[in-house]
């Protein structure tokens, strides 16, 4: 029987990155989404220093003791207060799967264990639509809004 051992990768992220990277630390990647959609189960977007101004759209998860991370080191930003197009987009769009997501939202966490999706210390200004979470129980917890617009789960 043949086995295939598979590691986990650290995809790297950098305003100064292009998405013609492959998201080692030598050529990172230059958005979230792009390394986002290269990631997989047990696999982790490390989110350098910057402002990145997108829309972050998860496609698909981690799995049980595999989480899909997003990591975002201190001072890293993201922007989604500017709508791509008119129809409704959250700034985050999370689908069904596991996931840890640490970011510096001022502070801003995300966590989720397969059963539920825990949003702790979030600190949300000036965003219309923040996230959406599709397929699982989502709970709040020390939330502030301020002129910001809607938290969905579905």
């Amino acid at each position: 029987m043949l086995f295939s051992a598979t590691h986990a990768r650290v995809l790297q992220v950098s305003v100064n990155g292009t998405n013609n990277g492959d998201g080692s630390a030598e050529r990172p990647l230059r958005t979230i989404q792009s390394a986002l959609d290269l990631a997989g189960a047990g696999d982790t977007v490390l989110v350098s220093p910057g402002v990145y101004q997108e829309r972050v759209k998860f496609k698909r998860g981690g799995e049980f003791g595999k989480p899909l991370i997003l990591e975002g080191q201190p001072g890293a930003v993201i922007d989604g207060s500017n709508p791509v197009n008119t129809k409704w987009e959250p700034a985050f769009d999370v689908a069904p799967g596991v996931y840890c997501i640490k970011l510096d939202f001022e502070p801003f966490t995300i966590t989720a264990d397969g059963k539920g999706l825990t949003l702790i210390n979030e600190n949300v200004s000036g965003l219309r639509r923040i996230v959406a979470v599709h397929g699982t129980l989502t709970h709040y917890s020390r939330m502030v809004l301020r002129d910001a617009g809607q938290v969905w789960g579905a």
